[in-house]
């Protein structure tokens, strides 16, 4: 028997998971996440309210609802990198679905990260547009 293999038995027993249910001993790893939660939804709540001052502030002629939809996409982005993923992973319990959602979600922050502040930044994508411009001009002549 390989040793990968023994490691990986000993772990999907239902007796060898070092987070146990009884007394309740979950609450040590429950417990650090409760708080960062609590933290992220302190700076989500400051973030929202910069962002609405600040977009207020940003041009007078912009429409109220552009300011709106802009605000709504930030506030979405920032939930989804402050980790909305771990108030899913805080509720699975027996939940497979929710297990699933929590496993597909956290391991894709790393994307969400760069789709929000890398795809999605108009900065960016005017520098790649330029970028492209200037390939293709040169591959032209």
């Amino acid at each position: 028997m390989h040793v990968c293999s023994f490691i990986m038995l000993l772990y999907i027993l239902p007796n060898s998971c070092w987070l146990k249910m009884d007394k309740n001993f979950i609450w040590s790893f429950l417990g650090p996440v409760c708080f960062i939660l609590a933290l992220n939804m302190i700076l989500f709540i400051k973030i929202i309210i910069t962002l609405n001052s600040a977009l207020k502030n940003l041009n007078a002629e912009v429409s109220q609802m552009k300011q709106t939809k802009i605000l709504v996409f930030k506030t979405l982005a920032q939930f989804v990198v402050l980790g909305c993923s771990w108030i899913l992973g805080f509720f699975t319990n027996d939940s497979k679905v929710l297990e699933i959602l929590f496993l597909i979600l956290n391991s894709q922050q790393g994307t969400f990260i760069f789709l929000i502040y890398g795809v999605l930044n108009n900065e960016i994508m005017q520098q790649y547009r330029k970028f492209l411009r200037c390939l293709c001009c040169i591959r032209q002549h």
